[in-house]
């Protein structure tokens, strides 16, 4: 039975908001949208958030980590999200802020890290999404709110920690940068965990370097600083996403950035980069076919995965002048060496998943998981619209017009 009999009597089932198109491009929500919760509900809404997260190992470290950190009384610690092109970063800074603002709903998909992280009680997050001035000012357009007007990043940090008078006189461009002891005193005072989130700190510092270039080498220099409190603090968390990636380059380890971020996401991940610090890859190219799968389907039963790969496999066998041996038409990312099977993959063929992976991080237009799962989306709905109806989602189904 193909796929669209099997969604049509409910034995499989997809998602509702994947027949929504003017969802597609929400594929990657923004962490300020979050907070003041103007994103669509798959997102803003943590129920309905985890039961479309797939937990990866990273994911769960980062998570039990952070936990550790807030509970502990150690020493603070640092993790950088790197990766490029829509690497699943903003979407694990929303899954840290969904999970320690309400624990509870975590217990969907990890029941054992839900009950660890509620007994931190209420953490203390300030989310810093670069982007958005209104979460991270500037000189040029500051945040004003309650007689305040905020007009620099740690000023800014200092307000959301409820200390902006230690900073209110280095609050402008031309003022010297809060050095160590300074901010190490603002986090240490807070009493409560505390879990900084900055998103799209390399779009601010490139923003900056290119408009206000002083003030922009300022900002370097207090994420490095910030970072040197951080680590002395107990109690305390800095979550950075960074553009940029570790790659094997002709045999040796290479720093990847995308391209018109080329330099600065470098420097942002050197001043950040301390003892304590530790680099998070969100996504890993295994990690795809699950992200996939649970973005995509609310129910995808074993018994037909399994019933779909033995008939798929047979006709391999049987027609070996036309398919090759069975090997061929499996998946491997290349990173781990691990095969994929139809039966891992489906309801998409191993092929599939191949070809999309080659497409998105091949074309620099594209943004890796964030585009797999827009145009997956796409391909789903024309999929259950066209006639025929095929056992698995194919590499043919991806219409690039």
């Amino acid at each position: 039975m193909g796929i669209k009999s099997l969604v049509e009597k409910g034995v499989i089932e997809l998602w509702e908001d994947v027949y929504d198109s003017r969802l597609d491009d929400k594929a990657a929500p923004d962490l300020s949208d979050i907070l003041r919760g103007e994103e669509e509900p798959v997102y803003s809404d943590p129920e309905e958030f985890f039961k479309r997260t797939y937990m990866t190992r990273s994911l769960e470290e980062l998570l039990e980590e952070t936990a550790e950190t807030l509970k502990s009384g150690k020493g603070g610690t640092i993790f950088l999200l790197t990766s490029l092109f829509g690497g699943g970063k903003t979407h694990t800074q929303i899954c840290l802020y969904h999970a320690f603002t309400n624990p509870g709903k975590l217990r969907i998909i990890n029941e054992k890290l839900s009950s660890r992280i509620a007994e931190i009680g209420k953490p203390l997050i300030v989310v810093m999404d670069g982007s958005r001035a209104s979460s991270v000012p500037h000189p040029s357009e500051p945040y004003r709110a309650g007689g305040f007007t905020v007009k620099t990043i740690w000023g800014m940090l200092a307000y959301r920690l409820g200390a902006y008078a230690k900073v209110k006189h280095l609050d402008d461009e031309k003022a010297p940068v809060p050095d160590v002891d300074l901010l190490k005193t603002i986090l240490v005072e807070t009493k409560e965990p505390k879990l900084i989130l900055m998103d799209e700190i390399v779009h601010y510092v490139f923003n900056m370097h290119k408009s206000l270039r002083e003030y922009g080498e300022k900002v370097l220099l207090f994420l490095d600083y910030l970072a040197r409190a951080v680590e002395g603090t107990p109690n305390t968390v800095l979550v950075a996403s960074v553009q940029a990636e570790y790659r094997i380059v002709e045999g040796a380890k290479t720093l990847l950035e995308e391209e018109v971020f080329k330099g600065y996401a470098g420097k942002v991940l050197s001043v950040l980069s301390r003892e304590s610090t530790r680099t998070v890859i969100p996504v890993t190219p295994d990690d795809v076919v699950k992200v996939l799968q649970k973005r995509i389907f609310k129910k995808i039963p074993e018994k037909e995965a399994s019933t779909a790969r033995d008939r798929l496999h047979s006709a391999y066998r049987e027609n070996p002048e036309l398919f090759g041996v069975e090997a061929d038409w499996q998946f491997s990312s290349g990173e781990t060496g691990r095969i994929l099977t139809a039966k891992d993959t489906y309801p998409f063929h191993p092929k599939y998943i191949e070809v999309l992976q080659e497409f998105v991080t091949r074309n620099k237009d594209l943004q890796k998981t964030r585009d797999a799962v827009r145009i997956t989306r796409k391909v789903v709905r024309r999929f259950l619209r066209e006639r025929g109806d095929a056992e698995f989602i194919m590499p043919w189904h991806i219409d690039l017009r």
